[in-house]
C-alpha cells in the first residue's frame, strides 16, 4: 500500500542507482520496435523517450543529458505533497541537477551521469534525519515560502 507520510516515505525511500548511463532523446511518429525506453511521453513536437546510451548510439539516435538513473524503492501515493520537491530541492542546492519521473510506484530520478554517486550519498543522508530537511525545504521566512537556497549537505569523500 502507497504513503502520503512525507517523514515515512522519507525515511524509508532506499533510493537504488541503476548501472549504466541512460539520455533522453525524441522521437517523430510511431517508437521502432527494437527500441526499449524506460519511459516516454508524447509531447507536440514528438515522443521523449529515456534510453540506455548504448541504445541510443547502437541506432544512431540524437540524445541530450547523459544521466545515473535513480529508483526510490519506497511505494509513494501519487498525490503524496512534498517528496519530490524536498529532494529536488537538497539536490539542487548541492548543484545536481534532477529530473524526475512518476511511476505507479516508485519515483524515478534521472541526474548528470557524474553526480549519480554524490546523489545516492545525499539520498541517504537525508533519510537518516527526515524531519531536518523536511523542514529546511518548508522553512517560512517574511516573504513566504523560502524554496532556496538550502543549505549544502556535507558528504565526506569515502
Amino acid at each position: 500500500m502507497s504513503s502520503q507520510d512525507l517523514y515515512a516515505l522519507i525515511k524509508s525511500m532506499d533510493p537504488s542507482l541503476h548501472e549504466g548511463t541512460y539520455v533522453f532523446a525524441i522521437i517523430k511518429g510511431d517508437i521502432p520496435g527494437h527500441l526499449k525506453p524506460i519511459s516516454m511521453v508524447r509531447e507536440d513536437e514528438g515522443t521523449s523517450i529515456i534510453l540506455h546510451k548504448a541504445q541510443a548510439e547502437e541506432h544512431e539516435i540524437p540524445y541530450v543529458y547523459p544521466a545515473a538513473w535513480i529508483t526510490l524503492r519506497v511505494h509513494s501515493s501519487l498525490e503524496t505533497i512534498g517528496l519530490t520537491a524536498t529532494i529536488s530541492h537538497h539536490l539542487a542546492a548541492n548543484g545536481i541537477s534532477c529530473n524526475i519521473v512518476a511511476g505507479y510506484y516508485h519515483d524515478h530520478l534521472f541526474v548528470p551521469s557524474d553526480s549519480g554517486s554524490m546523489a545516492i550519498k545525499i539520498l541517504r543522508k537525508i533519510s537518516l534525519d527526515p524531519r531536518q530537511f523536511i523542514e529546511d525545504y518548508l522553512s517560512v521566512n517574511t516573504n513566504g515560502v523560502n524554496g532556496f537556497p538550502a543549505v549544502p549537505i556535507s558528504i565526506s569523500e569515502d
